[in-house]
């Protein structure tokens, strides 16, 4: 086959953007990225970018992060505790279906326009 062969166009379309789809987007891969760190902690484990702390009792915390903001997941709760691995990865699935429906938007929104404010803090 020939590049001719395809279906060219002169160049890509706009993107008709949506911030909170975007936002909703970003926070799903990188839980996406965490379950995979759990799923298969061998290949690219990465202590500073995770999400997870194990405790001395064997617990492993848990906290889902949008940049560094730690996000609510309940009233004044920011953090979940696991007892193992398999508790671990049903709570980040959880967490990605309630990313998917949008159950976190108001929370990434807070969280982007506190981004957006130190950014500009920094710049000025």
């Amino acid at each position: 086959m020939k590049i001719a062969d395809f279906r060219l166009i002169p160049s890509l379309p706009e993107r008709a953007t949506n911030p909170e789809l975007e936002r909703r987007s970003r926070l799903a891969v990188n839980v996406r990225k965490q379950l995979q760190k759990l799923s298969d902690p061998v290949s690219g484990h990465s202590r500073r970018a995770s999400w997870i702390r194990v405790g001395q009792d064997g617990c492993l915390s848990l906290s889902v992060r949008y940049g560094k903001i730690h996000l609510e997941l309940a009233k004044g709760k920011r953090a979940v505790i696991c007892k193992d691995i398999e508790e671990a990865i049903s709570f980040l699935r959880t967490v990605l279906e309630e990313v998917e429906k949008g159950s976190f938007d108001a929370q990434l929104e807070s969280a982007a326009a506190s981004i957006r404010n130190a950014l500009r803090k920094r710049t000025n």
